[in-house]
């Protein structure tokens, strides 16, 4: 059985009255557990059980990491305890600590007892929140005493096979404090009898278990980190954060913030159930129709003006289409660049006059190529002459005050604390559609004056 078409191999025997339970652990182990691990998706959870449960340890630890939440949750929920608890004993402690904290209480517990490695391990991880700094560290890591000497700290990593990273040896003193920190490459090229304080940088970046996990981020890319260390208040090392933790984070942070600026739930909304899509969807789209329901009204305000001027509605959509736009630019920009910490507080104010000034620039540039049209077309539409004036002065007001939403709405939001992408979507839209229709009405109604009848 060849493995170039291992879904379709896998359906084969699962659809059969008699499961052939040899042959499907043989298949299995013919797939990688990370090439196995998406393709879960593609199976009922009742089958999704069953490739579970012809895994071996390792595979199954490792497949229930890497697959994708639904997945996880339905393997989590029909999976026997006893078949789970050693799986937990061959992941990294934050992964494990991920995946627990997913269980409900019912079934966490009587996880724990059943596993007092896990428990030791993972007990103090759930304590945080999974997106901080505590809720993202794991325990394994290096450690020597202040007073150890390289020989002794060598004899150290030796057996510490189990920690996730030996780039780093920490150095604690007698309370495991964090003292300080040297790179393996140093400890080996020191003498064995060197003392390790001498060797050793003192001035260790590291971060409170309490931190945001994109600041964390922020801090591994600075400063170009293979780990970094959290500690408590006291100093007190508790574990590290290495740096494929961060990528996870730079992705799914991005992956975030995408979905919120195009107004979907960012919880993996491919692989969500269908009334989860439909219901976070409908809470954005709600957004979006208060907003065209304003714009109704608005038109409805001027409607009489606008049946003895119909030159006028034919440049709504243009306008409000490049003010929409214009302000997703302004938007993204900012809210990239908050995530990035290439805008920090102190250029909140350069970085907003900035984008008002591209904003009026490209205004001004679209504003006389749109003019120009609309003047050119006046005769032929039978409107005023002065219609390319305001259709001008329109596209300059909608997108400069576009560009200003863009960009303040971000900012607002994370001056409040809010996630500045959760607001930069469908709410920035709407608003910069609504401004930019009023004020192009406002300024095309006092330039050409229709008769009212």
């Amino acid at each position: 059985m060849t493995q170039d078409r291992p879904i379709e191999n896998l359906q084969a025997i699962l659809s059969e009255e008699d499961l052939r339970s040899l042959e499907l652990i043989k298949l299995l182990r013919e797939i990688r557990p990370l090439d196995l691990a998406p393709l879960l998706l593609h199976f009922d959870p009742e089958d999704k059980a069953k490739i579970f449960d012809h895994l071996d340890s390792d595979s199954a630890a490792e497949v229930l990491f890497e697959t994708d939440p639904r997945s996880r949750d339905e393997i989590l929920e029909h999976a026997r305890l006893d078949k789970l608890a050693p799986l937990f004993d061959r992941m990294p402690p934050d992964e494990a600590a991920d995946i627990v904290t997913s269980l409900p209480p019912e079934r966490r517990d009587p996880l724990l007892r059943l596993s007092p490695l896990l428990a030791d391990h993972v007990r103090p991880l759930l304590a945080y929140d999974s997106e901080t700094a505590g809720g993202k560290m794991t325990t394994e890591y290096v450690s020597v005493g202040e007073n150890e000497t390289a020989g002794g700290a060598m004899r150290a990593i030796q057996g510490s096979i189990g920690a996730e990273t030996v780039n780093y040896i920490f150095v604690v003193n007698g309370e495991h404090r964090l003292r300080g920190v040297l790179s393996i490459r140093e400890l080996i090229a020191s003498r064995p009898d060197a003392p390790i304080q001498e060797i050793m940088v003192s001035d260790v970046i590291s971060a409170p278990p309490e931190m945001d996990q994109e600041d964390v981020a922020g801090l591994v890319q600075k400063y170009n980190l293979a780990a970094l260390p959290i500690v408590r208040q006291d100093g007190r090392l508790l574990g590290i954060v290495t740096v494929d933790d961060v990528i996870d984070v730079i992705q799914s942070e991005a992956s975030e913030d995408m979905y919120h600026l195009a107004g979907t739930s960012p919880d993996r909304p491919t692989t969500q159930k269908f009334h989860r899509q439909v219901l976070d969807r409908f809470r954005f789209l709600l957004i979006t129709l208060a907003g065209g329901l304003a714009i109704v009204l608005v038109q409805a305000q001027y409607g009489h003006a606008l049946e003895s001027m119909m030159a006028i509605v034919f440049f709504i959509p243009a306008i409000i289409g490049m003010a929409g736009n214009v302000g997703i630019q302004a938007s993204t920009i900012m809210v990239r660049g908050v995530a990035t910490g290439e805008i920090q507080p102190g250029r909140f104010g350069s970085v907003l006059r900035r984008e008002v000034l591209v904003g009026a620039t490209l205004g001004i540039l679209f504003g006389f190529i749109c003019g120009a049209l609309a003047a050119w077309g006046s005769s032929l539409l039978g409107a005023d002459s002065d219609l390319g004036y305001a259709v001008g002065l329109g596209m300059v007001s909608g997108l400069t005050v576009a560009s200003l939403m863009g960009a303040v709405v971000p900012l607002a939001c994370e001056k409040l604390g809010l996630d500045p992408a959760l607001a930069a979507g469908p709410f920035v839209t709407t608003l910069n559609d609504l401004t930019a229709l009023t004020l192009y009405l406002a300024i095309a109604l006092t330039i050409l004056k229709p008769e009212v009848g």
